[in-house]
């Protein structure tokens, strides 16, 4: 990756992550010139790894072969309590090694000739189109909430998906598996009343041990914020937003990555039917 110069007439991509990567990707394959910004020359951003199998996000994902495994199960518990279980004949969620997903992204879009480079450069009009792809890092801190998670060797059941709301603390917790024969899951929380990732690790350790009566061995850890709070704008005046930097996230299960890649696409599309910017 290279350094920030100036940036003028192309498409500037402020962050790389889900949306940004999907977008440079995109519209440098669309003809489009892409310049594309991010702080970390290698992608490594915890969150819960699942994407929706819907359109476009399937070949997206197996054009990165990025897969891990897939969710056909799915049991929401409020409370500990389970309130539905799901069985579904075909897959409907992928499990994801998302640093894989955005890694493999960034290079397909330098291959389609977009410049991809390390660091931060200021998100200003003039000389081109600018979108805003920094995820939760476009908001304020009080519009996110601290979430972590943790990759564990265990026992699971190959193919579930458990969500457990805890609607006292105004959050909820998970368990998604990693691989087919249920050794590796990851597991997490967030939670609106805590921002001490510390705090937030014990308590998802805690609820698995309650949950299975097993210590899972932790191989990973991680936190990050999620914007479950912002609102929605696509357009600041300044830039387009796309992801979780334009508000679009699940507020009440936190996903964010088919957001992500949807509206990414969505921008890509509206500007080639535009004939340009």
């Amino acid at each position: 990756m290279g350094g920030v110069g100036e940036l003028n007439g192309v498409i500037t991509v402020h962050g790389l992550g889900v949306a940004g990567s999907t977008l440079a990707y995109i519209a440098s394959r669309m003809g489009f010139k892409v310049v594309g910004l991010d702080i970390a020359p290698r992608y490594r951003k915890a969150c819960g790894d699942v994407v929706t199998l819907r359109g476009y996000t399937r070949e997206l994902l197996k054009a990165t072969g990025s897969i891990l495994t897939f969710a056909r199960s799915f049991e929401v518990r409020v409370g500990g309590v389970e309130v539905a279980y799901i069985d579904f004949k075909e897959p409907v969620w992928a499990m994801v090694d998302k640093p894989k997903l955005v890694n493999t992204l960034r290079y397909m879009a330098e291959v389609e000739g977009a410049k991809i480079l390390a660091g931060r450069g200021r998100i200003e009009g003039g000389g081109g189109l600018v979108v805003d792809a920094r995820g939760p890092y476009s908001h304020r801190l009080e519009d996110t909430v601290l979430t972590v998670r943790l990759i564990a060797k265990t026992r699971w059941e190959p193919g579930l998906a458990l969500i457990d709301f805890d609607v006292e603390n105004m959050g909820f917790y998970w368990v998604f598996p990693l691989d087919d024969d249920g050794s590796l899951v990851n597991l997490g929380v967030g939670l609106m009343s805590v921002r001490d990732g510390s705090l937030l690790k014990a308590l998802a350790l805690r609820y698995y041990r309650r949950l299975r009566g097993l210590e899972p061995g932790v191989v990973d850890f991680k936190g990050a914020p999620v914007a479950v709070e912002a609102p929605v704008k696509l357009y600041d005046g300044v830039a387009y937003r796309v992801g979780e930097a334009a508000g679009l996230i699940n507020s009440t299960s936190g996903e964010g990555n088919r957001y992500a890649i949807h509206s990414a696409i969505a921008l890509a599309m509206a500007l080639d039917k535009g004939g340009g910017y």
